[in-house]
């Protein structure tokens, strides 16, 4: 931060667009550029103190990518910051790997020490806030030996700095370290695209020997094959991420088994051999044998991808309209994520007339900020013929839309018929008032618990296009030791934030 009034913000890339930016929730409208990887706002004007900003929609330098997670938050401060970082956990992971938790983000990577090895931390991509990093040693600076089994002390050393350059103190701790002599686990089998895919309890590569599938349709005929294992190659939820605890067998060119992009109907039988996938250990664990079993019963003529024509987003949610009928499947809130994070508690899903347009309702005060979200769609949302989406079309940019009601926060006595309120955001008249009783009746006043009259309410956007601030007027004047209570009635209409949600219905009284 240069200075009080103005807010650089770096990004891991390069931008072509900024988004929509808020800070302490309230729309920053003006006074926005980007120059390569960096956002810098000016003409601020922010009090000595905590606050935060959040970026929403944020694109890449190809217009393609959007911020992640979106929206962003992040915390600055305004003024002196001298509170030093410290660590705030430190946990083994695997057999030669620690997890260090920091207090807050730090301005470079820490060094982790083991005996008379440092290595570098890496960041964690897993923790959006930036705390956490990995360290990561071999074997041998772990200090197995033979033994199968370590205690020893793990240091982060000192000079670890924050965004405001405080440095932090040395941090020791002993932890034990096992050597991983666990094999890896089968623990399911599905199918997608005419490869079955099994899931293993850890990340797993492929290993030596093939399996055996065993087909039996319908009417009892036997077919039998064997394949080779593809490992790290499977996206299980559609986030772009490929899941390395997953394996795929592709039976697609087998005849018999599908019909070269599906599986056909009937039963298919695996056996895995012993050692048919590994697991990452320095000296790798091979797999038990086993046997799973998958029944296919979904099969079909039809082989069309259904296609996503259009994203429709409103004030309460948005539409997808695919260009052909699709299955319940398109209603599981858990087919879908919004940047990167699951559907709020509460989304509802149904068929808006068709079976080929699906709403997704969205509940009440889930959205913080308007701007553009990534919308993924599984690939377990099918057609009728268990056709997953086009792949090209599971990936959707939505401009989602605020819709979180701005809230009464405080009630202040200005003199004996007049009370100053605050709210949490900007609000505004939603009627644009051309007079200043417009909305006296979204709210009711009570002095000492007896409702009395409001002469008139002065609209936060008379003079401007919103404020934090209304004040109320009242007929008959009260006394200082009064408790006067501000009740912002459910039926509120006319007084809005600046994304048009009306007042959220709350009582605050001045003492």
């Amino acid at each position: 931060m240069k200075t009080p009034t103005t807010l650089n913000a770096e990004f891991s890339e390069e931008l072509s667009a900024p988004g929509s930016v808020t800070i302490d929730g309230n729309v920053v409208s003006s006074g926005i550029t980007i120059d390569g990887k960096n956002v810098e706002i000016t003409g601020l004007s922010l009090a000595a103190g905590s606050h935060t900003v959040t970026f929403t929609g944020t694109k890449d330098i190809n217009s393609l990518n959007l911020l992640d997670p979106n929206p962003t938050s992040a915390t600055f401060v305004v003024g002196d910051d001298n509170v030093a970082p410290t660590v705030t956990s430190l946990s083994v992971l695997g057999e030669n790997k620690v997890k260090v938790v920091f207090s807050e983000e730090l301005n470079a990577a820490p060094s982790v020490k083991i005996g008379a090895t440092t290595v570098t931390a890496t960041k964690d991509s897993d923790d959006k806030t930036n705390k956490t990093y990995i360290a990561t040693f071999t074997n041998a600076q772990v200090g197995y030996g033979t033994s199968k089994f370590v205690n020893t002390d793990v240091e982060v050393a000192a000079g670890y700095q924050d965004m405001q350059d405080n440095a932090g103190l040395k941090y020791t701790k002993s932890v034990t370290f096992n050597l991983d002599e666990t094999k890896p686990v089968a623990q399911s089998i599905t199918a997608k695209d005419g490869k079955l895919i099994v899931k293993f309890n850890e990340d797993v590569a492929a290993g030596t020997g093939n399996a055996t599938v065993d087909y039996t349709t319908a009417d009892g005929l036997r077919y039998s094959d064997t394949f080779t294992p593809t490992a790290g190659a499977y996206d299980a939820d559609g986030d772009g991420v490929v899941d390395n605890e997953y394996i795929q067998i592709d039976l697609t060119g087998n005849t018999n088994m599908t019909d070269g992009t599906k599986l056909n109907n009937g039963t298919f039988k695996v056996t895995l051999p012993g050692g048919y996938v590994v697991d990452t250990a320095t000296t790798p664990n091979g797999s038990s044998s086993g046997v799973l079993t998958y029944t296919e019963t979904g099969s079909s003529s039809d082989s069309n991808v259904p296609d996503v024509t259009s994203v429709t987003p409103d004030r309460t949610g948005f539409t997808i309209l695919f260009d052909e009928e699709v299955s319940s499947s398109a209603l599981q809130v858990s087919n879908y994520t919004l940047s990167g994070a699951a559907l709020p508690t509460g989304t509802d899903l149904y068929f808006d007339g068709a079976k080929n347009k699906v709403r997704v309702e969205l509940p009440a005060d889930s959205i913080a900020t308007t701007g553009d979200r990534q919308l993924v769609i599984k690939p377990a949302v099918t057609d009728l013929a268990g056709n997953s989406v086009d792949t090209a079309d599971r990936t959707q940019v939505v401009n989602v839309q605020d819709n979180t009601k701005a809230s009464l926060t405080k009630v202040a006595v200005v003199d004996d018929k007049t009370l100053t309120l605050t709210f949490n955001e900007l609000v505004s008249d939603g009627t644009i008032a051309t007079t200043a009783t417009d909305v006296q009746g979204d709210f009711e006043v009570y002095v000492n618990g007896a409702k009395v009259a409001v002469t008139s309410v002065d609209a936060a956007d008379d003079n401007t296009v919103g404020a934090t601030t209304m004040t109320v007027n009242l007929t008959n004047a009260f006394t200082l030791t009064d408790t006067v209570t501000v009740k912002v009635l459910d039926a509120a209409s006319l007084a809005q934030d600046l994304a048009s949600n009306t007042l959220k219905a709350i009582s605050v009284s001045n003492k």
